[in-house]
């Protein structure tokens, strides 16, 4: 296995939705994958389990943490690449709403990390909003990210509390040509889910701040990667691989964010830091997500109970 091409997934946190997903997609690209998987408390471990002869699933590691605890996250990169670089020099490394697109094949690929060892390859952060539709308001007219890197030695994280590189960085630097491969960012599909999530990592960097004193985002960073959802767009050749309503069935009562969000609020009286609108600090959101799960809920006890009485 020390040939292969391993996948690696940083950020697997209650996705079994996406992981369910896009594991074939991912699959395209990978020979093998190492999974990482966050304070998760959904079903993603068991399914990973499930499926793992036929995905051939190298590992599936754990970090748990509290909330409150200073995560550097470069450590939890770092024992993720480890266990990687433990199978395979020639590293790919997502998010877990990430997938790779393109012209170029696995053998492409393969072909330009044997010929470039000890390179970081860049790639396009292209935003999908719609089956073939893409941001490009903002910073997302151009937006070169690292995921995937060659290795001839144990690679090693430059210490970082947070918005690291996602692989450590060698001496070479290469671009990938958009045509050829790119990085689908599925974030912005639904406009609710996204509010969450952005919301989520503005308030976490908000008490890094408050709590821990270091710098992070800013509040205003964060507003402008949003731009209050007025997006400016563009079609793109290249169609979205997963169906583009694939958030509109969370249920956002059980959204680990959204819960978080709503726990540290209680706990350290947080001003609203901007919700764009979605009623994210002032529950409002989470009251209608609640008030919606207990009228299915109602519903499904009264048709066992109409089969009951038949």
């Amino acid at each position: 296995l020390r040939d292969a091409l391993p996948f690696l997934c940083t950020t697997a946190r209650d996705e079994l939705l996406l992981i369910r997903n896009l594991l074939p997609i991912w699959a395209k690209y990978a020979d093998g994958f190492v999974f990482c998987l966050n304070n998760t408390t959904d079903e993603s471990r068991e399914f990973l389990e499930s499926v793992k002869t036929k995905y051939n699933i190298l590992e599936i590691i754990e970090n748990n943490f509290s909330d409150t605890e200073l995560v550097y996250e470069t450590d939890l990169r770092q024992r993720l690449v480890d266990t990687a670089y433990k199978y395979s020099g020639k590293i790919i490394c997502l998010d877990a709403d990430e997938y790779l697109d393109g012209n170029a094949t696995k053998a492409d690929l393969e072909e330009a990390l044997t010929n470039n060892e000890d390179t970081l390859f860049l790639m396009q952060w292209i935003q999908y909003i719609g089956a073939s539709r893409i941001r490009i308001d903002g910073p997302w007219m151009n937006n070169l990210k690292d995921r995937i890197g060659s290795y001839s030695k144990r690679p090693i994280f430059k210490k970082t509390q947070k918005h690291s590189f996602h692989l450590p960085q060698p001496p070479q630097i290469k671009i990938i040509n958009e045509s050829d491969l790119f990085i689908a960012h599925l974030a912005w599909l639904d406009n609710k889910n996204s509010a969450i999530k952005q919301y989520y990592w503005k308030l976490e960097d908000y008490m890094t701040r408050s709590l821990h004193g270091l710098e992070t985002y800013s509040i205003e960073e964060y507003d402008k990667s949003v731009n209050n959802f007025d997006f400016i767009s563009k079609e793109t050749p290249f169609k979205l691989q997963i169906p583009q309503d694939i958030f509109s069935t969370v249920d956002q009562s059980k959204n680990w964010r959204l819960l978080q969000i709503e726990k540290l609020q209680r706990i350290y009286e947080i001003p609203n830091l901007g919700d764009w609108g979605y009623g994210i600090h002032n529950s409002e959101l989470y009251k209608h997500a609640l008030k919606e799960r207990i009228i299915k809920l109602e519903e499904q006890i009264n048709s066992i109970r109409e089969i009951i009485q038949v």
